[in-house]
């Protein structure tokens, strides 16, 4: 039940560009034959423990280490009593920098969440490790107040506006607008903690070299991980490699550099001895990033014709005492449909948690959760289907500021969507239909994610038995990355894809941007598309010469393809062009800066591995993927088990330039959406502020069983204005409005409307209980 997107030659203008062609890198992993960070072997390495603390607040006030250093081959106990005091702070992410948390070591005793690293003891081996780590005793003086990890606490503090931060978004007025509406919803929806869980877990190995530092750990954004180190350790940054060759899975929990990082280099560097680190799963929970709880109080209206016309939305998000970490959302949800009028503003409370950060869509999937399930709620009071109402309120400009869109799809994906899922509307009493003597739903909601871009680096090489490499210092997580880097080479070459090679995963290549928010792909094919043609122009200048091949014609004239170089109707064999190269190489760097940013933002890259970010919206435009996700879902009127036989996912997001590793990417999402709406929570102990799940046996993810059909629908868009090949981000896009799509379907199904996430069988219970 899929519709492939037209990828001949006529409709891409470049062969091979959006051809279904299978993982570049998946018989390596599926053989065994991929060697991660953690695997990767190192002559001499040592082995290191962490010592989390029991509480979430407090200062520790003493640490007795005697056991532990009796353990035969501990080698060192490392914490605040001998960590460096001169280590250089590294800007987090929410401030510009590359750093998950403000929080990066031993720089003090003082502790600011439950579980938080306090020592790091090292031996020969990891079993010495981990028992010298159990041996440390620690001594914490309680603080004044008791820790609060929940923003639905009773002591939780006050929210604070970030309007400084994340400006509020105003258009017209929506007191008025709301009061003149026909329907009007108003209600409170909130989404709880969610936690990473990649299979390959959390470690770095770590090892001092005449002066360098190298790295190997778990990263999406190479170039930022050697930025940071080299400024945490006063190096420069051609002193510091940091080596992913292949990096499983991320989903932006790997997109910064954590403290267990650093901790491991310092220790490295002390010991006089490489120091491989691994997390458990365990520790896991608080190394890295989460999706933050959030509450939304939205007010929605809709006029007489069945048109959207109000949005007042209210979006509180938590973040941690150290870090402010503004995740926004209202800047979407006021931008979604052709509204007469929007409000939206957002608000932080600080908890006694670790910072929270990027997990795939991080600010759109609770924001549309919200907004896709008032949406509903209106057609459920004004008697409307919910797919017409979304079409009556489509528009081809933004309402804020009046852009248009680059490209704007939403009503092609709602109408085909429909088409393949077989959409009849809802029920007309929600509850009677039945199949199988279980109660059926049918649910559906709008997914959008913005385009991000920066600016990109690429190497490309092409030898004189047409051989050509890729690479670029960054990281393939799972979204195709080689695939589409190779594909886009062979086809501007001309050259056969079996004669490509990708290289990714070593700061030492080509600096680049994080491999997160669906940028890299339409980042870096620009610069593989600039390199390329580089390559073709410095081969074009050698064959035009007095002696070569194609003596006399214009070089600027010159095409390749087929292995052949033409111009006019004179062509020669590459190969026998390439040969005439010096030691028959060519090698070019090509780069492309998305046409608003700052032309000088490329020299970011190789300083620190970031630079400047195009997103939602330019001077010119307003730039977005759009979708629609359609749901079944079935509730056992018994036992009120919740499951989702048939999902259809519709996604428009310009040119695919691999159609089989895009439909995984948008499939994944759509069934990480099933376990976002369905299953995900991580519970807190409230008197210890402590995560009591932090495993993958109490915290529940999507199984084989819970998604027995998955179609993905790949809708074709031009869009001329985003960037060379007119493509999208596909990443975060099949996940946005799932969870609505899935609740609404519940209501469906049940007649009981939940606002709170996750829908489990006990919420459906009781609600028909009342």
């Amino acid at each position: 039940m899929t519709r492939t997107y037209d990828i001949s030659e006529a409709a891409t203008g470049l062969p091979m560009i959006g051809a279904p062609e299978p993982r570049y890198d998946g018989r390596m992993k599926v053989t065994g034959q991929a060697v991660y960070a953690a695997d990767a072997p190192v002559s001499g390495t040592l082995h290191a423990a962490l010592v989390l603390a029991p509480q979430a607040r407090g200062t520790v006030s003493a640490i007795d280490a005697a056991a532990a250093e009796a353990v035969p081959g501990v080698r060192l106990v490392l914490s605040h009593l001998n960590y460096p005091s001169d280590l250089e702070a590294v800007p987090t992410f929410a401030t510009g920098g590359t750093t998950q948390a403000s929080w990066q070591g031993f720089e003090s005793p003082e502790l600011h969440f439950a579980q938080q690293p306090v020592a790091l003891v090292v031996a020969d081996t990891i079993q010495n490790a981990r028992e010298g780590a159990k041996l440390v005793s620690l001594t914490v003086a309680d603080p004044a107040e008791a820790p609060v990890a929940s923003i639905f606490a009773e002591a939780a503090p006050e929210a604070r506006d970030i309007s400084d931060v994340i400006p509020n978004v105003v258009a017209g007025d929506v007191d008025a607008a709301l009061s003149s509406a026909a329907h009007v919803v108003e209600a409170r929806y909130t989404t709880p903690f969610q936690h990473h869980n990649p299979i390959e877990l959390y470690a770095t190995t770590a090892e001092w070299r005449d002066g360098g530092l190298i790295v190997q750990c778990p990263s999406q954004w190479m170039t930022g991980t050697r930025a940071a180190l080299a400024t945490k350790f006063g190096l420069a940054v051609e002193r510091v490699r940091v080596i992913a060759a292949v990096t499983g899975g991320g989903f932006g929990s790997k997109a910064t550099v954590m403290a267990h990082t650093f901790l491991a280099a310092q220790a490295a560097r002390m010991v006089g001895r490489p120091v491989k680190l691994y997390l458990s799963r365990h520790d896991m929970w608080t190394a890295g990033s989460h999706r933050p709880e959030s509450s939304h109080d939205l007010r929605v209206g809709m006029d007489a014709e069945g048109r959207l016309t109000a949005l007042d939305h209210a979006q509180v998000q938590q973040t941690s005492r150290m870090d402010d970490v503004p995740l926004p959302g209202t800047e979407m949800t006021t931008r979604m449909y052709g509204w007469n009028a929007v409000r939206g503003t957002n608000a932080l409370v600080s908890t006694d948690t670790n910072t929270p950060g990027f997990m795939r869509s991080p600010a759109e999937v609770p924001a549309f959760f919200a907004l896709e399930s008032a949406i509903d709620e209106l057609c459920v009071a004004s008697g409307r289907d919910p797919v017409e109402v979304r079409l009556a309120s489509d528009s081809m400009t933004e309402p804020v500021e009046g852009l248009p869109w680059t490209s704007r799809s939403l009503a092609e994906c709602l109408r085909r969507g429909a088409e393949v899922f077989g959409w009849e509307g809802r029920s007309e009493r929600p509850g009677t239909r039945t199949r199988d003597g279980l109660l059926i739903g049918h649910g559906v909601a709008s997914a959008m994610y913005p385009i991000y871009a920066s600016a990109a680096v690429v190497d490309v090489r092409l030898g004189s038995d047409l051989s050509v490499r890729v690479s670029a210092g960054a990281q393939d997580i799972g979204g195709g990355t080689y695939n589409v880097l190779t594909q886009m080479a062979a086809a501007t070459l001309g050259v056969p894809l079996a004669n490509v090679t990708a290289e990714l995963g070593d700061s030492d290549l080509a600096p680049n941007g994080v491999a997160g928010g669906s940028r890299q792909t339409a980042s870096l094919t620009g610069a593989v598309k600039d390199a390329c043609e580089k390559v073709i122009a410095e081969l074009a200048q050698v064959a035009t010469k007095e002696d070569g091949p194609l003596a006399g014609a214009d070089p600027a004239s010159a095409t390749v393809a087929d292995g052949k170089m033409s111009i006019g109707d004179r062509s020669v064999p590459l190969q026998e062009v390439v040969a005439l190269v010096p030691f028959g190489v060519v090698k070019m760097r090509g780069s492309w800066i998305p046409a608003s940013a700052d032309p000088k933002s490329i020299m970011d890259l190789y300083r620190r591995g970031a630079t400047s970010l195009i997103g939602f919206t330019t001077d010119t435009h307003a730039r977005s993927s759009f979708g629609a996700n359609f749901v079944e879902v079935s509730v056992d009127p018994v036992t009120f088990e919740i499951r989702v036989p048939r999902m259809v996912g519709a996604f428009a997001a310009g040119r695919i330039l691999n159609e089989m590793t895009t439909r995984s990417q948008l499939m994944g999402g759509m069934i990480w959406g099933v376990g976002s709406a369905l299953h995900e929570q991580t519970e807190v102990d409230p008197r210890a502020a402590r995560f009591v799940n932090a495993d993958l046996g109490e915290y529940f993810v999507p199984v084989n069983a819970d998604v027995p059909e998955v179609a993905v629908e790949i809708v074709p868009e031009e869009d001329p204005h985003i960037n060379p090949l007119g493509m999208k981000g596909v990443g975060e896009l099949g996940i946005t409005g799932m969870a609505a799509a899935i609740a609404n379907a519940v209501y469906d199904a049940t007649g009981v409307r939940l606002r709170d996430l996750p829908i489990r069988m006990e919420h459906v219970l009781q609600g028909m209980q009342t």
